[in-house]
């Protein structure tokens, strides 16, 4: 067997080398750290979008469903987390979606929101962050949800229901950051 090369994984930033593969590039674009991190969920957006897309194409469109669901909550808690670090030098280091939620709005964010979408908000994160197990099924390969499997607390997901809602959360968080601009290309 011949094992693919391990030291072309990837180049430090000393490296003055060809960057054999293309060298994709790790620097966030912006000029300053709320632009980089606005770039950072506009990679999530992308990602999202794109397991959404490719899982369509797909004879078995469930084959992308726990991935999708674990980028759909990424993007929600990274989002989450450039509004509340727009206001406050930092964010709480945990993946619980309705407590990033609460934090973010303690913060001061969507304070210019009706009182429908600031409900539907917290409500977002709270269903997400109960079917997502938090992030859990996605991040690790035993992941419990309330005392069981996913799939033992969950039949089926709407995937196309959760994107739309996640991308639209996202979109709030990311406004709070750009004073209501959103900059996704997704």
């Amino acid at each position: 067997m011949t094992l693919p090369p391990i030291d072309q994984l990837a180049f430090s930033v000393s490296d003055t080398s060809d960057h054999v593969g293309g060298g994709h590039c790790t620097a966030l674009p912006g000029s300053s750290l709320d632009d980089e991190r606005v770039a950072l969920v506009d990679q999530y957006f992308r990602a999202l979008s794109t397991l959404v897309e490719t899982a369509a194409a797909l004879d078995d469109p469930s084959a992308l469903s726990r991935p999708i669901l674990f980028t759909a909550h990424h993007l929600c808690e990274v989002s989450l987390k450039a509004a509340i670090l727009s206001r406050v030098a930092a964010a709480p280091k945990l993946h619980f979606l309705p407590e990033l939620w609460t934090a973010a709005v303690d913060a001061g964010c969507f304070a210019h929101l009706p009182p429908e979408e600031l409900s539907w908000g917290f409500d977002f994160a709270t269903n997400l962050g109960a079917i997502s197990g938090d992030g859990t099924p996605g991040r690790y390969v035993d992941g419990i949800v309330d005392g069981g499997t996913l799939d033992s607390q969950w039949c089926c997901l709407n995937i196309s229901a959760i994107h739309a809602a996640a991308m639209e959360f996202a979109s709030l968080c990311v406004s709070e950051v750009t004073g209501g601009q959103v900059t996704s290309q997704a």
